[in-house]
């Protein structure tokens, strides 16, 4: 895929292609476990054109310096042990796609909430004990939480007009057990938990009027 690059690991060799920034650019250093900013003044390289960018099994402690990547449109981290810091994310203008999987020590998550652009959103294996910075991103259209602990409610997805996909699975618990809120998602088109005793509505009640729903849109426009 044009603009794209996947790193397993940090090392010289598969980062090169990330190592041609503009003059004072920063870039990651697998060394010190971060970004840093190159002694060489290289011309502006393929940071500021690339789109796509997934990261598997890295060692960096921040993405700062990801921001010179201003085109970066879907960026997907997995499991990444040592990252404390996505703060970079909020200046990624371009950002639509973000998938964070198995990064525990992230600080700070709700600075997701600042990425008003992004359309899809997955957090999978990392706590995230207050869900309600994604109810700022009114331009979500899929989330899923995957094993992301306790969380107080849905009241987050309230104003989520644009949301067709919520996937709540694994080690997730809606403490509250208040699912109606995804009954008044205007968009909502795919449901997907794991049932719990206390939940209500049901999952297959939930399901069931969506699907009517979507028979009375048809019969709208038949």
């Amino acid at each position: 895929m044009p603009g794209s690059e996947v790193v397993s690991s940090l090392s010289r060799r598969q980062l090169k292609a990330l190592r041609q920034p503009g003059p004072g650019a920063a870039v990651p250093d697998a060394a010190r476990g971060g970004m840093r900013t190159p002694r060489s003044h290289a011309v502006v390289g393929p940071l500021r054109s690339l789109e796509h960018l997934e990261l598997r099994q890295v060692r960096v402690a921040s993405l700062d310096g990801l921001e010179q990547a201003a085109g970066l449109s879907t960026l997907r981290i997995n499991f990444a042990p040592r990252l404390r810091s996505i703060a970079a994310v909020r200046r990624l203008g371009a950002l639509e796609d973000l998938s964070l999987d198995s990064c525990k020590r992230i600080e700070g998550i709700e600075c997701i909430g600042d990425a008003t652009g992004l359309q899809y959103l997955s957090l999978s294996c990392l706590p995230v004990p207050d869900p309600s910075f994604i109810g700022r991103l009114g331009r979500m259209k899929a989330l899923c939480l995957w094993s992301v602990g306790r969380i107080p409610s849905l009241a987050f997805l309230a104003g989520l007009r644009e949301l067709g996909s919520c996937q709540l699975v694994e080690n997730v618990v809606v403490e509250d057990g208040d699912m109606a809120v995804l009954l008044g998602l205007p968009a909502l088109t795919l449901v997907v938990y794991t049932e719990r005793r206390h939940y209500r509505p049901r999952l297959e009640e939930i399901r069931a009027a969506l699907d009517e729903r979507k028979r009375a849109r048809r019969e709208l426009r038949a």
